[in-house]
């Protein structure tokens, strides 16, 4: 998985994410997005998990895709019913293969606390009230002998970030 560094208002966003969907229909993979859901994003909310939404974008899921430089819309569908799906490109934390899980991630950074609450209505405060949220930890030595054996891109940074659902 590569990581882009962008704000969320970055101009290189919708045309990664554009050519991200275009490799994985080359190689016959099914495209999928993971976005941050906020009050004006029109997803199904019965999908929704930790703020977040995880959606197949590919050409058999979807009907009408448009990808713009400002939003993804498309009509899907969802325990047999039709929804009109509504997401800003600013929202859309990462694209990736949903056979192979390669694909491409985006570091939001807000500006503030302050934006990210207006923005997506995820991090309100420091308490949660009890709802789950991720916090950073430092991987465990078995961990990190893991991921020496995958031969994998992730196993050879130097600096691997593990996060860890709290409540």
């Amino acid at each position: 998985m590569v990581t882009v560094t962008a704000d969320s208002g970055s101009i290189l966003k919708p045309y990664i994410l554009r050519a991200t969907y275009q490799w994985c229909l080359d190689f016959g993979f099914s495209p999928c997005i993971q976005a941050i859901v906020c009050p004006a994003t029109r997803v199904p909310r019965d999908y929704v998990e930790s703020g977040m939404i995880i959606l197949n974008i590919s050409p058999i899921a979807t009907h009408k895709l448009d990808l713009t430089n400002n939003d993804i819309s498309f009509t899907g569908r969802f325990a047999g019913s039709a929804m009109e799906i509504w997401v800003p490109i600013k929202n859309v934390l990462a694209i990736f293969s949903k056979e192979t899980g390669q694909g491409v991630t985006f570091e939001n950074i807000p500006k503030s606390e302050k934006e990210i609450d207006q923005q997506s209505g995820i991090l309100k405060n420091e308490n949660t009230n009890g709802k789950d949220h991720l916090v950073m930890v430092e991987p465990s030595k078995e961990s990190k002998k893991d991921l020496k054996k995958r031969k994998s891109p992730v196993g050879k940074r130097k600096n691997t970030t593990f996060l860890k659902r709290v409540k």
